[in-house]
C-alpha cells in the first residue's frame, strides 16, 4: 500500500512537471531532461513509469480519462431528453463531470489548448459512448423530405458538449461548475437560429 502510495505520488509530481513544461515552453520542446529537472527525480525513475514524454503525454491524459469515467459509471446514464434548464444538479452525471473538471482545471485546459495532446478526441470519445441517445434509424426525417444522419445528429449533440467544456475551462476566470451547468442547460434548448438572433440582439444593444 505504502509503495503503490509511493507510485502514485511520484507519477502525480512528473505528470505535473509535464503540465507545467508545457504550459511554459509548449510540448515540443520539451525533453526528458527538462522534465527530470522540473519534476526533481531521477532518470531511472521516469524510465520506471514511462518509455518517453509522448507516453508520458498519454499518461497524463488517460487520468483525466479515467476520473471521468469513474463519474459516468458512479451515475446513470445522461439522458439528454431530461436535461432540461429545470433540471437539479442531484446525480447528473454531467454537473458531476463539471466539478471534477474544475478542480482540475489548470491541468485540463493546459492539455485541451496544446496542440499535441488527445485529450479533447480522447473526451470526446468518451462522452459520445456514454450519453444515452436513442436508437434511431440511419436518418432522421425532418421538415420536407429533408433528411439527417444519425451519425451528424450525435456529432451535433456531443460537439455543443464539447464546445461548452472547452470554452469553459479557457476562459481567464472560469465561472463555478453550478454556473456553467446552467449555461449547459440552456444552450441545449436554443437551436443554431435562436443563438444568431441572440448575437443580432446583443450586436443592436451594442450600437444603441
Amino acid at each position: 500500500m505504502i509503495v503503490n502510495s509511493r507510485r502514485y505520488v511520484t507519477q502525480k509530481r512528473i505528470q505535473q512537471a509535464l503540465i507545467s513544461l508545457i504550459r511554459q515552453t509548449g510540448f515540443k520542446a520539451i525533453t526528458v531532461g527538462t522534465i527530470l529537472q522540473k519534476a526533481h527525480v531521477s532518470r531511472g525513475t521516469f524510465y520506471r513509469y514511462y518509455l518517453d514524454k509522448f507516453d508520458l503525454l498519454a499518461q497524463t491524459e488517460a487520468r483525466f480519462i479515467i476520473g471521468a469515467r469513474d463519474i459516468f459509471d458512479h451515475y446513470d446514464k445522461p439522458d439528454l431528453m431530461a436535461l432540461t434548464s429545470s433540471a437539479t444538479h442531484e446525480h447528473d452525471a454531467f454537473y458531476a463531470l463539471l466539478v471534477y473538471l474544475y478542480q482540475q482545471q489548470l491541468s485540463v485546459a493546459t492539455l485541451m489548448t496544446c496542440p499535441d495532446s488527445a485529450l479533447i478526441p480522447k473526451m470526446h470519445d468518451l462522452i459520445e459512448a456514454t450519453i444515452a441517445i436513442p436508437s434511431t434509424p440511419q436518418t432522421i426525417a425532418q421538415m420536407g423530405t429533408t433528411e439527417i444522419p444519425t451519425t451528424l445528429v450525435k456529432e451535433l449533440v456531443v460537439g455543443n458538449i464539447m464546445t461548452i467544456l472547452s470554452y469553459w475551462l479557457a476562459q481567464p476566470t472560469v465561472a463555478a461548475p453550478k454556473i456553467a451547468h446552467q449555461i449547459f442547460l440552456q444552450s441545449r434548448q436554443l437551436s443554431p437560429l435562436a443563438l444568431t438572433q441572440l448575437l443580432t440582439t446583443a450586436a443592436s444593444m451594442a450600437h444603441d
